[in-house]
């Protein structure tokens, strides 16, 4: 909890944006925005932007679980 003093900002993560290519199974092509779906052993995603063309990929956001994790690919 913030004291009355204490600037929100100071206490924000810097680095909140990490963008990764990755292959999925085709049927994430009929994931809707807004859907929840589980990448097995990588986490929980929500879809922000549904796939239309292979030039627009789908774009996916983590959602956090707690815990940090060290992995190299994000969504």
């Amino acid at each position: 909890q913030l004291e009355e003093d204490e600037d929100f900002l100071d206490n924000l993560n810097p680095c909140t944006r990490r963008e990764a290519l990755a292959l999925g199974d085709p049927n994430m092509r009929n994931v809707k925005k807004g859907e929840v779906i589980q990448l097995e052993r990588k986490g929980y995603y929500r879809c922000d932007v549904p796939f239309i063309r292979s030039s627009k990929p789908i774009m996916l956001f983590a959602i956090p679980d707690g815990r940090q994790k060290s992995t190299s690919i994000g969504a």
